[in-house]
């Protein structure tokens, strides 16, 4: 199974009432998210995406794809030690350690609430991001399908 996923600027309250109409609401949920780099953004750049969640450690790693891609895909790691090897950290001590004498620091703190709704086979998630000074919003319709 892969998931197929199509992302939706959300600009007003018009575009939100559209995209979840007929939609049943489920659950919302409201994360913590803490982004950490190297002062040259390597991860970033590279298209890895290491934070803490609701203090759990996570990273996104590309999927490498020859030829050109549509879509980007994601292998995402929670695994504390699958991030501590992808990356090439320590393996002892807290990973919160590991991170910092790597030289991998946090540029980026906000909170989101997500919203989740499904309409027939489809997921429906509202992401309202406050990042302090400023807000988005972004919907994304998830499908579920069959690898091809």
């Amino acid at each position: 199974m892969i998931e197929v996923e199509k992302k939706v600027s959300i600009t007003n309250e018009d575009d939100l009432a559209r995209l979840i109409q007929g939609a049943q609401f489920l659950r919302e949920v409201v994360n913590d998210d803490v982004l950490y780099d190297s002062e040259i953004f390597d991860l970033t750049i590279n298209g890895l995406w290491l934070r803490t969640r609701g203090g759990v450690w996570e990273l996104k790693v590309p999927i490498q794809q020859k030829g050109s891609r549509l879509a980007t895909q994601y292998d995402e790691l929670e695994d504390e030690n699958a991030i501590r090897n992808t990356l090439h950290l320590l393996t002892e001590g807290s990973m919160a350690d590991a991170v910092a004498k790597a030289g991998y620091v946090p540029f980026a703190k906000y909170k989101t609430t997500r919203q989740k709704y499904s309409l027939g086979d489809f997921h429906i998630d509202i992401d309202l991001t406050d990042f302090g000074q400023s807000t988005f919003a972004i919907g994304e319709i998830e499908l579920m399908v069959n690898d091809a």
